[in-house]
């Protein structure tokens, strides 16, 4: 299992005793313990955000995510999760594309296509995926 977190404003170094640290390719702190590996990516460093050269805000990551799945994030200070397609995406197991120009890349980088590597995410998630219209 591989998790992702975004952090919006990382101010230190973390460290988790009895997990092997490393960098992604990327070059943002992983942790991996047994099967499961855990990148924590700076707000800053998103791939939408600096290609786009977008200020780096969740607003900004909400609206490059390519796949409506991803497009949430959960308040700790209000205990909230907010993006309202990515909460719809939950409540209804679906899958659909979210910005095209993204789902494009990350297929291109996974070396597949965007309708390919939806179904593939659809069916990983136990949802059912929405091609566009």
């Amino acid at each position: 299992k591989d998790y992702d977190f975004i952090v919006e404003n990382p101010k230190r170094v973390l460290h988790f005793p009895g997990w092997s640290e490393r960098r992604s390719r990327f070059g943002c702190p992983k942790f991996s313990q047994n099967e499961t590996e855990i990148d924590f990516v700076p707000l800053k460093q998103v791939y939408s955000i600096v290609v786009r050269k977008l200020p780096p805000t969740i607003d900004n990551y909400l609206s490059g995510v390519p796949w409506n799945i991803q497009h949430f994030i959960y308040d700790p200070n209000n205990k909230t999760l907010n993006g309202k397609h990515g909460v719809i995406s939950l409540e209804t197991k679906t899958l659909e594309i979210y910005n095209l120009e993204m789902s494009k890349h990350a297929a291109i980088f996974y070396n597949s296509t965007v309708d390919a590597m939806a179904k593939k995410k659809a069916e990983e998630l136990g949802f059912r995926y929405i091609p566009p219209s």
